[in-house]
């Protein structure tokens, strides 16, 4: 998705259909930081403009959350962050 000379190899944009990008990242918070809604906006929980701009619709941008990492990134269990949104589908 979106324009592939200016994709960010680091940044993975993930859609959940069936889950509210708010409830997702509050059930992971003690297990990863995975942030919802627009990423320049963290306090608002409407649909991401960039995402709506790219053609999603307010349903699949409300279902989408952003996991990125470099260098700096601590580990994360990410069996245990699959688990968790698992037991929430």
């Amino acid at each position: 998705m979106g324009d592939q000379p200016s994709v960010m190899a680091h940044v993975l944009n993930v859609l959940f259909p069936a889950l509210d990008d708010h409830a997702l990242t509050v059930a992971v918070k003690d297990l990863s930081a995975m942030p919802g809604g627009p990423a320049c906006i963290s306090s608002s929980y409407a649909p991401s403009h960039v995402l709506k701009a790219m053609g999603t619709s307010d349903d699949e941008a409300n279902g989408c959350v952003r996991i990125s990492w470099c260098h700096l990134t601590p580990e994360v269990d990410w069996g245990a962050v699959a688990a968790r949104i698992g037991s929430l589908l």
